[in-house]
């Protein structure tokens, strides 16, 4: 049962990832520079393989103005309002649906 759940924690992490560089008109290169990791290593944290280790994530809050509850548990209600919403439509023209 733990295997799923990280699978899945895994792979929701990576959609809002990708999600905030639609948001974000950046490619992984730009990402991963702006991080200063590698872009193999923002690969794999942006397509599941890897959890994203808090002091990545906490770059992306300062960098971004993305909160932690977002990142990793998918809770919008401390996201800046104009950031979610560029989000939500990037969720939505992929097909997923948009919670909270």
């Amino acid at each position: 049962m733990k295997k799923k759940l990280d699978a899945k924690l895994l792979r929701d992490v990576a959609i809002r990832l990708n999600a905030l560089l639609l948001a974000k008109g950046m490619k992984d290169a730009d990402m991963a520079r702006r991080l200063k990791i590698s872009p193999q290593t923002w690969n794999n944290y942006s397509q599941g393989e890897r959890p994203l280790p808090i002091p990545i994530a906490l770059k992306l809050v300062e960098e971004f103005q993305v909160t932690l509850d977002w990142l990793y548990r998918g809770d919008t209600q401390t996201m800046p309002h104009g950031l979610m919403l560029a989000i939500q439509q990037h969720f939505q023209s992929a097909g997923h649906i948009v919670l909270n």
